[in-house]
């Protein structure tokens, strides 16, 4: 007798022992073989059979044992094991099972949907949401871990919103924060807006004031809202010149036009810009940039450009800003603190330093001395005059505190800088005395720029190119 034996398996698929059964089917047919070859395999294949089913059943009863919560509640909701709430997931509506007890612990959406007598009893329909993202987030929910990444991560930002998953949130938000650069920045600060990511939104629109031209030049630009282009382009710190800026947001205009089947002319262009229009600065542009490229064009109104080429010539216009904006400063330090006995007096008297630069650019306010002994008040006013003319006065205040020598007075209205051409700094401080420097120099070189300091006439308290107040000035560089 020939045998072909299989053992096939018991009712509970294995997983419990105890008061289960199973059945040895023989299949046979008349061979010479002998009936005790015929009971030898038979004995011997349950034998195999009860080994494997004890270590099965082992296997699966020492789940809970020598593993964490997280780790417990994954084994449960991987095997399906007592799940009491059921969703249908994405357009395809894909099953997914899983506890209501965990997911109404992480998610006060959650916590709402199951708990009340206004709770869901039955099945859950989430069309939304693909099954993939879904998963990633339960599976937050019974681990606190994500796995975040450029595929994901705006998928992932949807449903913890819908959720209320703040805490993936915040991992997202951590991993946009290592994209942002100059071809992404655009479309960080997007997310960010989108999202309600506020830390994030902030550093992503610091960045691109920062390096403004390369992130205007950016394809990612096109990206952006009205409403997010509007804060990278009304800001001050913004650092570009005002034809970029303009060239810009012309090709933004036109992408929109674009995108809503309008044709490219200058009328659909200024209605697709609408209000950004008059966050350019057209007063600052170059006047033969202007009458070239922008008033040539109909995406400025004929009075408008009226209104610009008179403020060209000193006349004050509305709707257009003309605040200039600022560059990256530049500290020069013409000495270093003098921490021995010398002092400063000021009752007052003008101290004054005369100086000149190498490049255009913005003064964008002045370097002093505070108190000698760390404690005090003066009253302060500056003047910047060019060839009798003054430029800006600013009047301030200044508290000196301890451990802190030297104080920054920035002006509302920075100073344009026009290269090798000399300023005159006049400084009326009032107070107790200060400290003083040493170690004066009159030439200046940080990065490529030089600053040059002069004897200033109109210096009546003994401040000079050699001693006295007035310790350095904070520059930038003309925007290109």
């Amino acid at each position: 007798m020939h045998f072909f034996t299989t053992v096939l398996q018991n009712h509970d698929r294995g997983t419990r022992f105890k008061n289960s059964y199973f059945t040895i089917k023989s299949n046979f047919s008349a061979l010479s073989t002998s009936t005790e070859t015929l009971l030898e395999s038979v004995q011997r294949t349950v034998t195999q059979f009860i080994k494997y089913s004890r270590g099965k059943t082992m296997e699966s009863r020492d789940w809970q044992n020598g593993r964490s919560l997280p780790e417990r509640m994954l084994h449960m909701l991987n095997l399906q094991l007592m799940c009491d709430v059921t969703f249908y997931v994405g357009t395809d509506k894909k099953v997914f099972k899983a506890h209501r007890c965990m997911l109404a612990s992480a998610s006060p959406v959650f916590y709402s949907m199951f708990e009340g007598p206004m709770a869901e009893k039955g099945e859950i329909t989430i069309p939304d949401l693909d099954n993939e993202i879904f998963t990633q987030l339960v599976r937050f929910m019974y681990t606190d871990q994500i796995e975040v990444n450029t595929s994901n991560v705006k998928g992932l930002l949807y449903g913890a919103e819908k959720y209320m998953l703040q805490s993936v949130k915040s991992e997202c938000s951590q991993f946009l924060s290592t994209l942002i650069d100059e071809d992404h920045a655009c479309v960080v600060l997007q997310t960010a807006n989108d999202f309600h990511l506020e830390e994030l939104k902030h550093k992503a629109l610091q960045y691109i004031h920062r390096h403004g031209k390369q992130c205007l030049v950016s394809e990612s630009l096109s990206s952006l809202s009205t409403e997010c282009l509007k804060l990278v382009i009304e800001s001050d710190s913004l650092k570009c010149k005002e034809d970029f800026i303009f060239e810009q947001v012309v090709k933004w205009g036109e992408n929109k036009c674009g995108d809503k089947d309008m044709s490219l002319t200058d009328g659909h262009i200024r209605e697709s810009l609408g209000d950004i229009l008059y966050d350019i600065r057209f007063p600052l542009m170059d006047r033969k940039y202007f009458t070239h490229h922008v008033s040539t064009r109909r995406i400025l109104s004929s009075d408008e450009i009226i209104r610009v080429f008179q403020s060209f010539d000193g006349i004050n216009i509305e709707n257009f800003r003309s605040k200039l904006r600022l560059p990256n400063p530049v500290k020069f330090y013409r000495c270093i603190v003098n921490e021995g006995q010398q002092s400063w007096t000021l009752d007052g008297s003008v101290d004054s330093i005369e100086f000149s630069t190498d490049f255009d650019g913005l003064l964008l306010g002045i370097i002093v001395f505070g108190s000698k002994d760390y404690k005090g008040d003066h009253d302060i006013t500056v003047k910047i005059i060019q060839f009798f003319t003054v430029l800006t006065t600013t009047t301030t205040s200044l508290t000196s505190k301890e451990g802190q020598e030297i104080y920054e007075i920035m002006f509302l209205d920075p100073v344009k800088l026009t290269k090798n051409v000399r300023y005159t700094i006049q400084l009326s401080m009032k107070g107790p005395k200060t400290f003083t420097g040493k170690n004066y120099a009159t030439r200046i070189m940080e990065d490529d720029l030089s600053v040059t300091f002069s004897f200033g006439v109109s210096s009546l308290n003994g401040t000079n190119e050699t001693s006295g107040q007035i310790p350095g000035i904070i520059v930038g560089r003309q925007l290109e």
